[in-house]
């Protein structure tokens, strides 16, 4: 049974997510509605702490507990020692870079810094939810349906049948709810391994016991998916999955893309190895089948067009085939452009590596500057408010320390996820998070709120040790 405060904590990222997904440009605005969401965020968790920490008073004495590091011969010795305070340590340093950063240049609006705040918020959210399976299985469904019903009228909106015209600068762009066809790919690239590590889920089985090899731990965890009752829900995966891919196809963002393919990749790997290690195995014929169901739902948008060039309408299939334009960026316009913008980075860097310029101050420095081989960028001041890639950008205006706070954070949650006695939850995090990082590399996904709580949570789910476990 799930704790009070964990229900809340959920239930309030639900409502928060349902908010900007409803944020269509034409409704009201979705940086505002941010405001109002990450405020409410930040009063659930006072409200939660509040309920937890009254959970743990017993007849007036505080009884939190934790076992210390004696009482954990898992974290005996300095490696593991190391590991165990990677995350406190990675904070540490993000909060530090964030505040130098801030001080150490012009004076701004502390609200600049709020983005990186609530990151650290919602990371704390997620340790808080990760304990209790039946809270995060809560949040994973709902991200999923919600996705669902965006992809579904990014569909609608391809065909012409969507009830609200896009008010935005892309008119030739399929964008569902967004302003920006990017972020309706981070999206769905962000829920596509979530939806399909459910759809795994439904495929893990125990060997026959014919062949001996089913152990006690396989049945038990065999028991919690059971064949009987996934036989019942295990083909909603698949319309589920085809129509968040379907959406991602249409978008058009290639970054995304490729950031679904690679946590896909990754997702699928973590739950081989999971299901070798305890006797499971993965039912072959339900893959096979959602493997035609993705190809399917690529060849028949293949020839779609989704959006246009000085040359004509580009298709699915032109745009996918255009990634390889990466190694020659020059014959690629929004590739060039992003090129231009990591040289400004760079520049912006070997500048100032300790500090940074600031927290969102990347926009004042990139408008005017030509970077050498480079004419100036034929786009500024359009989205020169940022380089392009999260790592250049945590570099550029928060300086080497935040940096590396959040490749902390991250190393962190990946390496607990591998030792976690959940592998199967740590796989659909791990592949979700993966997915972001990715797309990080050519894009600004954390800039992105949707995508962005999303993925401080899940990094927050993958930083829980098994002794934090409820």
């Amino acid at each position: 049974m799930s704790s009070p405060s964990r229900q809340l904590t959920t239930w309030a990222l639900v409502c928060g997510l349902l908010t900007l997904l409803a944020a269509h440009p034409l409704l009201f605005d979705r940086n505002e509605a941010l405001v109002w969401v990450l405020c409410g965020l930040f009063g659930v968790s006072l409200i939660a702490i509040a309920i937890e920490v009254a959970g743990r008073v017993d007849g007036g004495r505080f009884t939190l507990y934790r076992p210390g590091l004696s009482e954990c011969p898992e974290l005996s010795g300095s490696a593991e020692i190391w590991r165990r305070h990677l995350l406190t340590i990675s904070v540490a340093l993000f909060l530090v870079g964030n505040v130098l950063s801030f001080c150490a240049n012009k004076p701004t609006s502390p609200t600049e810094l709020a983005p990186w705040a609530f990151g650290l918020l919602l990371l704390g959210m997620g340790k808080h939810l990760g304990t209790d399976d039946d809270t995060v299985e809560l949040l994973a469904c709902a991200a999923v349906g919600l996705g669902c019903v965006v992809a579904g009228y990014a569909v609608f909106q391809h065909l012409g049948l969507a009830p609200l015209p896009a008010s935005t600068v892309f008119p030739d762009r399929t964008l569902a709810v967004f302003e920006n066809p990017n972020h309706l790919g981070s999206f769905m690239a962000v829920l596509l391994p979530i939806a399909l590590g459910g759809f795994l889920h439904s495929c893990r089985l125990p060997f026959p016991a014919s062949r001996g090899i089913a152990t006690e731990v396989s049945l038990e965890r065999a028991a919690r998916w059971s064949p009987e009752w996934w036989a019942r829900t295990h083909l909603v995966w698949y319309p589920a999955t085809a129509l968040l891919y379907a959406a991602l196809l249409l978008a058009g963002s290639r970054g995304a893309w490729v950031g679904s393919v690679t946590g896909f990749a990754v997702l699928l790997w973590m739950m081989k190895v999971d299901a070798r290690a305890s006797g499971l195995r993965l039912h072959r014929i339900r893959i096979l089948a959602m493997a035609l169901t993705l190809i399917t739902v690529t060849l028949w948008l293949v020839p779609t067009p989704v959006m246009e060039n000085d040359r004509g309408a580009v298709t699915v299939g032109q745009r996918m085939l255009s990634t390889a334009n990466a190694i020659t960026p020059q014959s690629d316009e929004t590739l060039s452009h992003r090129y231009f913008l990591w040289q400004v980075a760079w520049q912006l860097i070997q500048e100032r590596p300790l500090v940074g310029v600031g927290p969102g101050r990347f926009a004042d420095h990139a408008d005017s500057p030509t970077a050498e081989g480079w004419s100036p960028n034929p786009w500024a001041p359009f989205v020169s408010w940022h380089p392009h890639n999260e790592f250049l950008n945590y570099w550029a205006q928060g300086g080497i320390l935040t940096l590396l706070g959040l490749l902390g954070i991250v190393l962190s949650a990946y390496l607990r996820s591998r030792d976690s006695a959940r592998a199967s939850l740590s796989a659909v995090s791990s592949g979700a998070g993966t997915s972001v990082l990715v797309h990080g590399l050519v894009s600004y996904p954390l800039c992105m709120p949707v995508t962005a709580i999303l993925f401080w949570v899940l990094l927050g789910i993958m930083n829980v040790r098994e002794t934090d476990q409820a």
